[in-house]
């Protein structure tokens, strides 16, 4: 399995410790959109460090609802240190 590296994150190799690594999949988004078909339906979408990044927040989020199954789940984790910084 290729290991796909964002930052200093192996992210499959951790998942494969675990036996995940066939339940997951790994998708980059073109920059105002997911960019996944409306029939994908997902257990749990992780937005890590990117809502930043993104240019209009409600919708990215909207879209995300719109992509999880009934009763899933969504996790965005954002820096807040940085944040904090760019508020001075």
């Amino acid at each position: 399995m290729e290991y796909k590296r964002y930052g200093n994150y192996l992210i499959l190799g951790k998942a494969e410790k675990y036996n995940l690594a066939d339940r997951m999949e790994f998708h980059n988004c073109p920059q105002k959109r997911i960019g996944l078909n409306n029939d994908v339906k997902a257990d749990f979408i992780l937005a890590f460090y990117m809502l930043h990044e993104m240019p209009e927040h409600i919708k990215f989020l909207s879209e995300v609802k719109t992509l999880l199954k009934k009763g899933g789940r969504s996790l965005a984790v954002i820096c807040l240190i940085q944040n904090i910084i760019n508020f001075h």
